[in-house]
């Protein structure tokens, strides 16, 4: 059995990442989920909610996610084996507030990352 080089394993990594979407697409998919689809937090999101670590609410995440923008390319996570969009927008308190957000189409979901 032959053995892949590194430079074969990688090729094979990026033929397997699905082309991500446009901002605009990823903002309104995001946008639909929100509202017929399911939100997921993050373990680690739960419990900076929880511990008011960035002074982060539920409704702040989820108003960004339904009024922010997509401004930067959207980054691969190797974690999740799936595009990260990063959505920017004011909280409820007028505060700047990032959501890192997954799109999973095939669940008709969304994953929430991380806020900050």
């Amino acid at each position: 059995m032959r053995r892949k080089k590194d430079s074969e394993i990688e090729k094979d990594d990026e033929e397997i990442r699905p082309s991500p979407f446009t901002p605009d697409e990823a903002k309104r998919k995001i946008r639909l989920v929100l509202r017929e689809g399911d939100t997921i937090f993050s373990n680690h999101l739960l419990r900076d909610i929880a511990s008011s670590r960035h002074g982060v609410s539920h409704q702040d995440v989820l108003y960004v996610l339904q009024n922010g923008d997509i401004i930067s390319p959207p980054e691969w996570d190797e974690t999740h084996r799936s595009w990260k969009y990063k959505v920017e927008g004011a909280d409820l308190e007028d505060e700047e507030l990032r959501a890192i957000t997954i799109i999973i189409e095939e669940r008709f979901s969304i994953f929430i990352v991380t806020a900050y």
